[in-house]
Order: C-alpha cells, then structure tokens, then sequence
C-alpha cells in the first residue's frame, strides 16, 4: 500500500511539475492564459498609477487593489480596465484605462482635487489688477485712484511693497522681457504665430499668447476662444519641397474669452483664465482632456501662477482682495517618501516594451 500510495504522489507531482513549469516560464515571461472562445496564451499588459498626492487606494473593475498609489498593476489581459482611486479629504477620480499587450499605460502624474479647497487671503487693499513680470518672483498690485497705485509682490516670501520708483522704470516692469521663447518661436501684433528659427507659419492669425515649457520642451498657445498644443513633426518631402514640421493639437475649443494660460504639475496640465474664470486642463488622460473649475476672480483682472509654489494667486471678485489657492499639494508628497516614488517610476519605465 505504501509502495502504491508513493507512485501515486510520484505521478502526481509529476503532473503538477509539466502542466505548472510551462505556465510559469510563460507568466514570467508576461504572458497570460485566456479561456473561453479565444482560449490561448495572451501577452498581458500593465498599469502604473501615481498620484499627488501619494498614497490613493486603487480599485480595478470594483474590486481593491493591494498597494496604494504609485501602484503598478501588472499581468492585466488586453482590455479595458474601469480604474477608480480614492484619497480621504479628496474627490474620487475614475477612468476606464486601455491595456494592450506586451505595453504598459502609464498615468504619472494624476492630480487629485481636495473637496476643500486650501485658499488663503495674502493681502487685505483693494486691488485693481494683477500684473505679471517674467522670469522673477515678482508680479505687480495696481490700485486706483490712489497714491501708491502700485505695489511689488514677492510671491516666494509672500509680502508687498511700494513700488517707489520713477514712472519710466514703472513702465519697463510691464514690459516682457526677450527669453528663450522668442528664438523658438514669434508671434506679431496680428496673432500671427511662426517658428522663431525657420520662419515657418505655425498659426495665421488670432494667437494671442504662447508659452514654452523649458523643462519638458512642450509649447501651448491660446486664442481668444481655444487652447492648442504646439508639436514638431517629422517633415515630409513632397515633390522636392519640404512640407511643414510644426502642427498644432487643439485640446480646447469652448472659450468665451482667453487671456492667459500656464503650465502647471510639470507639464501635466494647463491653468487658464477664461473671463473671469479660472480653470485647469489634464492632459494626461486616455480620453479627450478633462477641464474643471478652480475659481473666479475679479472681472477683468488677471491672474499668477507658478509651478514652483503650486499656487494661483488672483484678486477675489468681490474685495478686490489679493487671494491664493493651492493647486498643486506639493508638502504632501512627501508623505511618501521621494525615493520610493523615484523605485516605482524606474521599474514602470524598465517594465516598458
């Protein structure tokens, strides 16, 4: 009986080892077993999530995933995949995520908005209109009216003073200063928008601004009623002239009235002021580019924003008030520490085809 009972588990094993040993190899090898009609080995896909902030708990098609944001999710068979993710304090975000096989749909930079917004009152005068002056940690208070009608803000340290100083100077505050934008690309008084090296007409007309963003080589113009992004093509050669390398992807079109645009989240979104409105565009997203509202400032003020801070500061509609609201939680990310993030986004770009 022994002997018997000892082939038996002999065979059995055996058995487990032919039927478990290929299935293993082709798991680790990124392949999956599909049943049914389309029975047969599948190469599988995954998906890496990252939030700001960090630390979201991830559903997939209702059911809890085990680690918390940034999470990879791995071995998914090609599909679409319904993905939820929720953070105490903060609204649920939730899209259906494409997997196809053998490639990984990545989501880095997701932005979780606060039910709460975290706003603070900066100063309490009264206040005409925000006046923006490039490349400094400054930007300009106008008031009417008054004596002292304009105030020097310094949004790193947070304080104002008097701008006492003679008119011409005054003036050569509102004046943009040449950076690396104007020798990538030039825009005229008509809204025409070319490229600053070969000359190219990009746009014809109605461009009223663009932006460059140095870091990540990324470029967003604006109308009075669209937002685009600026994209370099591989030129095509058509009977013996080179056809243009510069188009243009119009990621929104319902404006009412445009006036400025910024980059925000490291080139994941763009802040923009519509009338009084201001708003935020995700790019980063499988579908068309949502857009929701951030606030509304004082009718026809304008507003500041910068990604170092993660703040947007703007006149409220009623005081005149200058105002800020945290867009960007950058304290938070912390919480998680910067080089377990730095781990996940290194192993979602090895995991990669």
């Amino acid at each position: 009986m022994t002997k018997i009972l000892r082939r038996i588990v002999f065979f059995f094993f055996v058995a487990v080892f032919f039927i478990g040993a290929p299935k293993i190899v082709f798991y680790a090898l990124g392949y999956s077993y599909r049943h049914g009609s389309e029975s047969g080995l599948v190469k599988s896909g995954l998906v890496y999530l990252s939030t700001t902030p960090p630390g979201a708990t991830v559903y997939v098609g209702g059911r809890r995933y085990r680690d918390a944001t940034p999470a990879i999710i791995r071995d998914l068979l090609p599909g679409n995949y319904p993905i939820r993710l929720v953070l105490k304090d903060y609204e649920a975000w939730a899209q259906t995520v494409p997997v196809e096989p053998a490639k990984s749909s990545v989501l880095g930079k997701i932005l979780l908005h606060p039910k709460k917004p975290d706003w603070s009152m900066r100063l309490s005068d009264q206040y005409e209109d925000i006046v923006l002056v490039p490349d400094t940690k400054y930007f300009l208070l106008k008031k009417k009216n008054q004596a002292d009608a304009v105030q020097i803000y310094d949004w790193k340290e947070k304080k104002a003073k008097p701008f006492e100083d003679d008119p011409a100077k005054v003036q050569s505050f509102f004046k943009a200063k040449r950076s690396v934008d104007d020798t990538i690309f030039l825009l005229d008084e008509n809204g025409k928008f070319s490229s600053g090296r070969g000359g190219e007409v990009i746009v014809k007309q109605s461009v009223l601004g663009f932006l460059y963003d140095k870091k990540n080589h990324k470029t967003v113009i604006w109308t009075k009623n669209a937002i685009g992004l600026v994209e370099k093509i591989k030129p095509k050669k058509e009977l013996g002239v080179l056809q243009g390398s510069w188009s243009v992807q119009w990621v929104f079109k319902q404006g009412q009235r445009i006036s400025q645009a910024f980059w925000a989240h490291d080139g994941a979104c763009i802040l923009f002021q519509d009338q009084s409105k201001v708003l935020m565009l995700e790019l980063e997203t499988f579908g068309a580019p949502a857009t929701y509202e951030l606030l509304e400032t004082k009718y026809q003020s304008h507003i500041f924003y910068s990604d170092e801070s993660g703040e947007v500061f703007y006149l409220d509609k009623k005081s005149g008030n200058l105002m800020s609201l945290e867009v960007i939680p950058k304290w938070k990310v912390l919480e998680i520490p910067f080089t377990l993030l730095q781990e996940k986004e290194k192993e979602a770009k090895v995991a990669r085809v």
